[in-house]
């Protein structure tokens, strides 16, 4: 679901660890866990 969303698990895991995410990936999450939700 993340990788069709464009999101891959290592970003995922980058943003979970509070490392830097770029902003794209950072909007990327955000509408993966809007449609999660």
């Amino acid at each position: 679901t993340a990788q069709a969303a464009g999101v891959s698990e290592q970003t995922i895991r980058q943003a979970e660890a509070d490392e830097p995410v770029s902003s794209a990936e950072v909007d990327a999450i955000e509408t993966l866990v809007s449609q999660i939700v």
